[in-house]
């Protein structure tokens, strides 16, 4: 073939280079990103907290609500006798709820003697007392069956130490049911045969 003249292959234009490869990610390289998304508004941003914070409280309340529970419990549970005896003493210092019967007052009354509760106790003496004024309140009462006020005389008596109230009972025993007295003279086995 006949050679291009120097002229015209001077004009032609030159050949285009191929595309580098990546040259298309120029703009993802110069450091353009998509926009971020907005924020929560800022009463949604409120209830979040507030839940969270809500959270927290329940997980921080719960165990000490439990500890609390179970302490109470093992309290009520290891209580003695006589401490739940004590607390069920009524105002009246008896135990019974009407004035016609003295069941429950008697079975106190008996939990005091056994565990040694007397009107002289440095502790519990006040109760014994307030017991033991009760009963002979009610010694002369004809609305309580006689078998159940001369128990709690005889109980009264032995819960009855000093010299004061072991007067006041025996003045009941005396005016109520004189034959009783003649119980009194052996401790022993009067505190025997009423806690059989």
């Amino acid at each position: 073939a006949p050679a291009m003249p120097a002229r015209a292959a001077a004009m032609a234009p030159a050949p285009m280079s191929p595309m580098a490869p990546g040259s298309r990610a120029i703009g993802a390289a110069s450091g353009y990103a998509p926009p971020a998304p907005p924020p929560p508004p800022p009463h949604e941003l409120d209830l979040l907290d507030a839940e969270s914070d809500d959270m927290a409280i329940d997980a921080m309340a719960a165990p000490a609500d439990l500890v609390s529970y179970s302490r109470e419990e093992a309290q009520k549970e290891s209580a003695s006798p006589l401490d739940r005896t004590l607390e069920a003493q009524r105002a009246s210092g008896l135990w019974d709820a009407s004035h016609t019967t003295l069941a429950a007052s008697i079975a106190a009354l008996r939990v005091l003697v056994r565990e040694g509760i007397t009107t002289s106790h440095a502790i519990y003496g006040a109760n014994a007392k307030k017991a033991v004024e009760a009963v002979v309140s009610l010694a002369g009462s004809t609305a309580i069956p006689a078998s159940e006020r001369e128990t709690a005389l005889l109980l009264a008596y032995l819960v009855a130490s000093g010299r004061k109230s072991r007067a006041l009972v025996l003045d009941a025993i005396r005016a109520s049911a004189p034959a009783l007295e003649a119980r009194l003279a052996d401790e022993a086995a009067l505190r025997k045969s009423l806690l059989a």
